[in-house]
């Protein structure tokens, strides 16, 4: 069912005659994204606009894209978080609260309140640029290591260590796989050590070393200086550094697959085939010989058609061109905190000017990033994965 809203709250009409209806949800951050087509002389044509709101029983979505050809049109709406990119902040800080008091803090005004919350470690989250909450939000995913599910019509966020569990369904040929999966293994970014430094050049002690190892993938010592201004306890930086490295010291291994979703189509199924984003399945595919088990990191679902839905299974919830888009945030994050602090002494730089210094700023983000992009071009032509 899905219901047409204008942009002033007006409820337009039940939509009927629509096809394709999609809905993809992504685990790495909890969003979502709503495709459909309609015939371009549909009755309802008329209210389908830019901006209104597409209302489902679970969500509430708003039309971005309207594209397609002489009969039907192509529709895709977001999932509505505006109350979250509507509120802003100069600089943000919340220093050792749980991600519960961060996110009240964030959520204040907005109409979202925080709902289910199973994490209690304290952490520091900081922004000092302008930032929407939903920054904020993405933040604490990834400084909390947490995974969050909105709940865009009741406007909650629920916060989880881990979404999904190991129900004990399995993806299999010739049961409710319709063709091999589609193999993706990426060590783009491996690391086997990290040396992590905290606020004040703070460093931590394991074994009378300032660094944490993981060979269990690879004996080569590949180490990663990982600097975060947010630790000032040595515990906390040591847990949170063995953490990232368990996920950088393997590769990521990605399956793309086509799945008959049985647990919808057939009561017989229910109980031993269903799944949900987050999840854990045994995937069986003797064709390529594999025979392991993965984690749901997006799931494309067909509500009116369950047959045609598709999945990825991942061992990172990040794709790597997130990855390589947060390398990049952190290239330009990192120098600016060197040349502003080089601004703050500007005798010692021999009367340079606040000119020169935004100049010197702006060169220094040119040039990490130009070294960014040349790294992965290169580890793409190394590994064959480049266009």
């Amino acid at each position: 069912m899905i219901q047409v809203f204008s942009q002033e709250r007006e409820r337009l009409c039940l939509l009927q005659g629509y096809k394709g209806l999609a809905i993809k949800k992504k685990l790495a951050d909890g969003d979502k994204e709503l495709t459909f087509q309609y015939p371009r002389t549909g009755e309802a044509a008329g209210h389908l606009k830019n901006e209104c709101y597409i209302v489902t029983q679970e969500d509430e979505f708003v039309l971005k894209e309207i594209s397609g050809g002489k009969q039907w049109r192509k529709y895709t709406a977001l999932l509505n978080l505006e109350e979250l990119q509507g509120k802003s902040f100069e600089y943000f800080e919340t220093v050792e609260r749980t991600v519960r008091e961060c996110l009240e803090v964030a959520l204040s005004g907005t109409g979202w309140r925080v709902g289910i919350c199973e994490v209690e470690k304290k952490r520091t989250i900081r922004k000092e640029n302008v930032c929407d909450v939903l920054a904020i939000i993405g933040q604490c995913i990834s400084t909390y290591r947490v995974e969050i599910a909105y709940h865009s019509r009741e406007k909650v966020i629920d916060v989880y260590e881990r979404i999904g569990s190991d129900r004990g369904a399995y993806f299999m040929e010739a049961v409710n796989l319709r063709r091999p999966p589609a193999f993706t293994s990426s060590t783009n970014g491996i690391y086997t050590q990290i040396r992590p430094i905290g606020k004040g050049g703070l460093r931590i002690n394991v074994d009378g070393k300032d660094y944490i190892e993981n060979h269990s993938f690879s004996p080569k010592d590949i180490m990663m200086t990982w600097k975060d201004e947010r630790y000032t306890i040595p515990e906390s930086l040591a847990e949170d550094a063995a953490i990232k490295l368990e996920e950088l010291c393997r590769p990521v291994v990605t399956y793309e697959v086509d799945v008959i979703d049985l647990a919808k189509t057939s009561e017989e199924y229910r109980d031993i085939l269903q799944y949900g984003i987050g999840d854990t399945v045994m995937l069986v595919a003797k064709t390529d010989g594999i025979k392991e088990k993965m984690r749901i990191t997006v799931i494309t679902e067909y509500p009116e058609t369950p047959e045609n839905n598709t999945c990825q299974l991942s061992t990172a919830k990040k794709s790597f061109a997130d990855v390589q888009n947060k390398v990049k945030e952190e290239a330009v994050a990192e120098a600016t905190a060197v040349a502003a602090a080089n601004a703050q002494n500007p005798k010692e730089r021999g009367g340079v000017t606040l000119e020169g210094m935004r100049m010197e700023i702006e060169t220094a983000k040119e040039e990490i990033l130009k070294r960014v992009e040349e790294e992965y071009v290169r580890k793409d032509v190394i590994s064959g994965t480049g266009d």
